[in-house]
């Protein structure tokens, strides 16, 4: 097991209380590119995780993303289960030296981020379960719903937390 100390004593250290324990922790990511010029939410394929009912999560999703056409923009969303709150701020490459957004609602699409035709993006955010258990999903689309965007395989993934 781990071990702490106190500056004078060593003890066994107590997952939870003293360290997160690894099993809290879940990761992902994708190997190949998904696209869509759809102007409304589909999900990322192998981006996303499952919770229990009234568990706390953290997640950061870190997407490549390329735009058909610059200035196109690329919007995401995270569906969360029925009662749930999600809270997150969205960071992305764009023109004039980037874009942001938050997200406050369930499956509800930011504006356009990532307005490059090679950039990146990084959501964070906080999920907050009620009593259903379910999962927690990526989803993106095309900013205008005419040019394809796609997010790219070996430049995709997430880590997420649980909180409680």
């Amino acid at each position: 097991g781990m071990l702490k100390g106190n500056g004078t004593a060593i003890s066994a250290a107590t997952a939870g209380t003293d360290y997160v324990s690894p099993a809290n922790h879940i990761t992902g990511y994708i190997t190949s590119n998904q696209l869509t010029a759809s102007g409304t939410a589909v999900n990322v394929t192998g981006m996303s995780f499952a919770i229990a009912a009234n568990e706390v999560w953290s997640v950061e999703f870190f997407l490549g993303i390329v735009n058909e056409a610059s200035g196109s923009d690329t919007k995401v969303a995270i569906d969360v289960p029925t009662a749930a709150t999600v809270g997150g701020n969205v960071d992305g490459s764009g023109s004039g030296g980037g874009d942001y957004d938050i997200i406050t609602a369930d499956a509800t699409l930011t504006g356009g981020v990532a307005s490059f035709t090679s950039g990146s993006i990084r959501v964070a955010a906080l999920i907050q379960n009620g009593a259903n258990a379910g999962t927690v999903q990526l989803m993106f689309a095309s900013g205008d719903g005419i040019n394809d965007t796609s997010v790219v395989g070996g430049r995709t993934y997430f880590v997420a937390r649980k909180m409680n």
